[in-house]
């Protein structure tokens, strides 16, 4: 590490950085995606789980109920997901939007925290 990298400055970046891929995502989502994106946090219908959460991408899933679960990957480029409308129709899907509110909910802590908490695999929320 360089002087100050990991005093505050460089979480604050790394936060940064993954807010500037979900802004990408809800800057460019269709407004009735967005809703029923909402919605189904807001009532607990959709189960996000965080696989991967780095300065430049968010990776999880997102299953509706007991529904089938989507692949979602978000980058300052854009969102990726293995849902139909996704892949069929080239649009931000209400899994990527879910996925992006969800990181914006609950953000990383900060590395100084990560550390005192034990290893986990993944973050679920529901």
């Amino acid at each position: 590490m360089h002087g100050n990298e990991g005093v505050g400055g460089a979480s604050q970046q790394r936060r940064e950085e993954s807010m500037r891929a979900t802004a990408t995502v809800l800057a460019r989502v269709e407004d009735q995606r967005f809703s029923k994106a909402a919605e189904g946090i807001r009532n607990g219908t959709y189960r996000t789980t965080i696989t991967l959460q780095t300065q430049e991408e968010v990776r999880g899933f997102v299953q509706k109920g007991n529904d089938k679960e989507y692949g979602c990957t978000l980058t300052p480029a854009g969102a990726f997901c293995s849902c139909p409308d996704a892949l069929y129709r080239g649009s931000i899907c209400k899994h990527a939007v879910t996925l992006a509110l969800c990181v914006i909910r609950n953000p990383l802590p900060d590395p100084a925290d990560q550390a005192r908490m034990q290893p986990k695999e993944e973050r679920s929320f529901h």
